[in-house]
């Protein structure tokens, strides 16, 4: 009998890569587009570069962890 599940795992490695860079992306945009708002920007803009540097990195990480199969370490 053959397992449907069988490559399921050679493709999730192929795209774990990837996985890094889209949550970049989606993190980037989320960002943009939250600074349009006049609100959100008033908010946002009482972070120093560093604090919204760490900010984006956890999200990052948290997305791409989500995305991913391996577990947080």
């Amino acid at each position: 009998m053959m397992d449907p599940y069988d490559h399921v795992d050679v493709w999730l490695n192929a795209v774990q890569d990837l996985l890094g860079f889209y949550s970049e992306a989606v993190v980037a945009n989320f960002y943009d587009t939250l600074m349009r708002a006049e609100a959100s920007a008033q908010i946002l803009s009482l972070l120093s570069d560093a604090e919204m540097a760490h900010l984006k990195s956890c999200q990052v990480r948290y997305l791409t962890q989500v995305l991913s199969l391996r577990p947080a370490l």
